[in-house]
Parts: C-alpha cells; sequence; structure tokens
C-alpha cells in the first residue's frame, strides 16, 4: 500500500467487493453504484476521518478507442461523482487512472469530455501523465493516463511524477539522478513458472499444486483448438515469452499464443519476438498460450498445435504485478474482468511512493 492506510473502498462488483474485503479485512467496503452512495453515508462510516488522498478509476469503455466511444454512454459521467466526494472531502491529493482515449474523446456536443470533467473541480490544480507500466516493472506494455489533482492552497510543484525504473532501449544506462535503469520484465520472466499447467488442471510441476486462480480449461482449450486450426485469417494474435505482454484488456476476442521465436517465420506479421513486455491486459481473457514442448514442426514446415489452452487467471494477475498471495474471488469471468480492470500494482506503488512523497513535502512546508 506504499505506506498508506485506505480506509474506505467502493465498487459496483461484487466479487471485486468480495476479493477486496477477503484481501483487506479491515477496510470497509460498500458494494453498489458510485452515483447512489451519498458522501454523508460515508462521512459517518469513516467515524468523521478525514482522508489524505482520494483515489479512483472511473470507467473508461467509452473512452477507450478499443471499444465504441459512445459519447452518450452514461459510464462516461461517472468521474462527476468521484468529483463529488472529493468536493465534499476535499483532501489535499487526488489522483486518477483512464485510458488515454479519454483526452480526445468528445461528449454530443462536441465538446472534449476532458476538458467538461476536469471542470468539476474548481478547488485543485490538475496536470496529467501517460505512463508506461513496463517502464516502472510490469511485465506489460499498458500505456495508461493519470490525472493528480492538488488543492488550491499547496502549491502544485510539491507533486512529482515517479521516474521509470525499466527501460526496454536503454536498460543499464544511469539517468541524471544517479539511478541504473534496469532490462523491462518480460512474460517469460514473470510467468515461466507457472507454464506447467495442461487443460483440465493437471500441473506438471508439484510446486503449484493448489496455487490460487491457477486453473486451466479443457473446454475452451478444444474450442480454440478447433477454431484455430489452420486458420490463421480468425484474428490469432502470437506472443513471445521473451518481451513484455500484450496490455490485457476488458473484454478481448483476439487470442495470443505463446511460440518459441524459433517458430516466428511460419506465422503472421503480428508476432511479437520474445525479448519484451506484454501488451495491454484487459477484462476477459480470450486468450491463449501454448508450451513449448507441445509445438512440433511437420516436415512441410508448417506447424502443429497441441495442447492449446488459455491463460489462466494467475498467469494475467503475474502480468498486473499481483503476488500470488492476492486471492481473487467469484466467477472465473469475474476474475479476468477484476485483473483486466486493475491498475497495474508495481506502477500504483510508484504513484502512492510520489503520493507519500507529495504529504511529506507539505508537511515540512508547514513547519
Amino acid at each position: 500500500m506504499a505506506g498508506f492506510e485506505c480506509i474506505y473502498a467502493i465498487d459496483k462488483l461484487a466479487a471485486a467487493c468480495e476479493t477486496y474485503r477477503h484481501n483487506f479485512p479491515t477496510t470497509p467496503v460498500i458494494c453498489g453504484d458510485i452515483a447512489e452512495v451519498s458522501c454523508e453515508e460515508v462521512w459517518e462510516m469513516l467515524g468523521e476521518v478525514e482522508p489524505a488522498v482520494i483515489i479512483g478509476g472511473p470507467p473508461c469503455q467509452g473512452f477507450s478507442v478499443a471499444g465504441k466511444r459512445n459519447p452518450k454512454d452514461p459510464r462516461n459521467y461517472r468521474l462527476l461523482d468521484f468529483a463529488r466526494f472529493v468536493a465534499f472531502f476535499h483532501p489535499k491529493l487526488f489522483i486518477f487512472e483512464n485510458v488515454r482515449g479519454i483526452l480526445s474523446a468528445v461528449n454530443p456536443d462536441n465538446e472534449k469530455f476532458i476538458d467538461v470533467l476536469l471542470g468539476a473541480f474548481p478547488d485543485y490544480q490538475i496536470t496529467h501523465k501517460i505512463l508506461l507500466a513496463s517502464e516502472f516493472g510490469v511485465p506489460q506494455n499498458r500505456y495508461r493516463v493519470f490525472f493528480v489533482g492538488v488543492r488550491n492552497d499547496l502549491n502544485l510543484s510539491w507533486w512529482r511524477w515517479p521516474r521509470p525504473t525499466h527501460s526496454q532501449k536503454h536498460a543499464g544506462q544511469m539517468t541524471l539522478d544517479g539511478r541504473t535503469l534496469k532490462p523491462v520484465i518480460t512474460l517469460e520472466g514473470a510467468c515461466a513458472d507457472l507454464f506447467h499447467i495442461l487443460p483440465n488442471n493437471f500441473v506438471t510441476d508439484p510446486r503449484y499444486e493448489g496455487l490460487p486462480n491457477h486453473v486451466c480449461s479443457e473446454r475452451t482449450a478444444k474450442f480454440w483448438a478447433n477454431r484455430l486450426n489452420g486458420s490463421w485469417e480468425q484474428g490469432a494474435r502470437y506472443v513471445d515469452p521473451k518481451k513484455p505482454a500484450p496490455t490485457v484488456m476488458d473484454n478481448h476476442g483476439n487470442t495470443i499464443g505463446f511460440v518459441p521465436i524459433a517458430y516466428t517465420d511460419a506465422l503472421n506479421p503480428q508476432v511479437l519476438s520474445l525479448d519484451k513486455p506484454a501488451h495491454t491486459i484487459r477484462q476477459v481473457q480470450f486468450k491463449w498460450i501454448y508450451s513449448l514442448d507441445e509445438i512440433r514442426r511437420k516436415e512441410d514446415g508448417h506447424l502443429v498445435y497441441e495442447g492449446l489452452r488459455s491463460f489462466t487467471v494467475r498467469e494475467l494477475a503475474r502480468l498486473q504485478s499481483f503476488p500470488d498471495s492476492f486471492i481473487f474471488k467469484g466467477t472465473l469471468t469475474d476474475m479476468y474482468v477484476m485483473v483486466g480492470n486493475s491498475v497495474p500494482i508495481e506502477l500504483g506503488r510508484h504513484l502512492g511512493l510520489a503520493a507519500k512523497a507529495f504529504l511529506k513535502r507539505c508537511a515540512d512546508q508547514a513547519l
């Protein structure tokens, strides 16, 4: 938690609330639509404790370029409910996250959504920045924009954005502030020890017998094996484990295969090489990996795919930098939704440390 204590949480998804209560049993949680939750109700439950920071993640479906970008999507205005809580509790700092598409999305009057929405925070100076998760120790190429609001009676310059700790192109180089950039974490680096599970939950490595949320479906494996047999135009995408993973998404119909670099010459141009992070992880993952020893080449040079299976929730959680001790609750679909909707843990930790440093500067100035 980067040194913070979470004193309250709100989420609409019942499984997310159950998951949060399981992992953080001392934190009060309201399970419901934030539009229907009153600030006074939360104030009473908190016992009049004033939060120093409020953090939120308003729905992104209406802004994402991967979706329909419907300007009339009512979820686009959930940020106004977030603003309602900020106005009531008046914290020193607020942070919220969304997809990059929010910066260019327009409302039905052809006004930029972000200009309208940020107008709901008149008591705050607001700055924003696009961050790449793989530059902060997350094995995933996930771009997200973060907005930070500093209360008007405080100095905006006291907020300092976290600096990248990892780099794909400049690993090993020294930064101006004396830090050495680390290599990005790849899909293989994050998940290779979990690949020893086959459809129907047969685990070939006893170390991971009973690992929570590490479940492999035989039914889905058979379905996609039939769909992909000799049909590259079906929308299959292929990922090499030597790179950061693709973005884990909320509702993605493409498939992702785990293919060793030696075989990529036979695949389509969307093949990703073996030495980068994954793409963005979204909610429901219809993405599939192959075990290295389950891919063989026919005499004519074509590949035969055997043992096709889906990524498990635990593997995708690793790509979001969740620790294995974090347990997801609900249905399998619920779990994929939660993983895809999450801010990567390591990236969130860096932002939390930046928030903690900001509050210290505030305290120092008050002396």
